[in-house]
């Protein structure tokens, strides 16, 4: 599962850096344990971003009622979202 969250981390890291325009600083520590769009200010475009970047990496496609801010919220609620999109 730590992989699993790892990759999520990283597309994260992704999104963050492209909107930041470089490396950023935070540690996935501090990802895993906060909400994405409140502590660090991911918009809406960058919220579908990362949507794309997640579908992309886990080759899946989200289904429309998944698409929830609370299913995105942070990496715990991500990783649910995915396991239990994989799991139907």
């Amino acid at each position: 599962m730590e992989d699993f969250k790892k990759g999520i981390v990283r597309c994260v890291f992704d999104i963050l850096n492209e909107s930041n325009g470089a490396k950023t600083t935070i540690t996935d520590d501090q990802i895993i344990n906060s909400s994405i769009y409140e502590e660090y200010g991911i918009n809406s475009l960058e919220m579908i971003s990362l949507i794309m970047k997640l579908e992309e990496k886990f080759e899946i496609q989200f289904n429309d009622s998944e698409l929830k801010l609370e299913n995105f919220e942070t990496v715990e609620s991500i990783a649910n979202t995915i396991i239990n999109h994989i799991k139907r």
